[in-house]
């Protein structure tokens, strides 16, 4: 068994999150988080949905929005909520015409990072992916009652890689 769910309040096995795995979908506009048991696949849901969307921002506040979290900016300021993030995983491959749809500033020091600004921070897409990483395994947490610490987390086929190496860097 790859999995051991628990009831709340009931013990886990000693070490028991050490064969805890989750599968990810980091999906360009959606991602998903699920685990297996007996080879049936659970797709874990937040709030009855199984989709998270691939959105991140941070307020005026400086509180760091992902997912549904960041609707009321979506709706305010379209502009000021990263999305397809995916996209310009590992800069020097991002089609040039996907690089107009992002607020990009190039390191002055080295012209292949790229930063997005999210309200008054830079970060790279492989930063702003990781806060969608994080919160998925937030979400499985919750859900397990149990902490995760392996995921196995999907890339594109078309992935060079560069592409890839920055998703596990997310991952991180």
């Amino acid at each position: 068994m790859l999995l051991q769910i628990h009831e709340p309040g009931q013990t886990p096995e000693p070490h028991a999150e050490d064969r805890l795995a989750v599968g990810v979908d980091l999906g360009t506009t959606h991602s998903v988080v699920a685990y297996a048991v007996d080879q049936k696949v659970h797709i874990i849901e937040e709030d009855g949905q199984q989709l998270l969307p691939s959105l991140f921002a941070i307020d005026p506040e400086g509180s760091i929005l992902v997912g549904r979290e960041t609707n009321s900016l979506l709706k305010n300021q379209p502009d000021a909520v990263i999305r397809s993030i995916k996209r310009l995983m590992s800069y020097e491959n991002c089609p040039l015409s996907y690089r107009s749809l992002f607020p990009i500033e190039e390191d002055p020091h080295d012209p292949n990072i790229l930063k997005l600004r999210a309200h008054n921070k830079l970060l790279t897409p492989t930063e702003i992916s990781s806060y969608i990483l994080k919160r998925l395994k937030d979400i499985a947490e919750k859900s397990l009652n149990h902490s995760v610490t392996q995921a196995v987390i999907t890339v594109p086929a078309y992935f060079n890689d560069s592409q890839r190496q920055a998703t596990k860097d997310a991952g991180k």
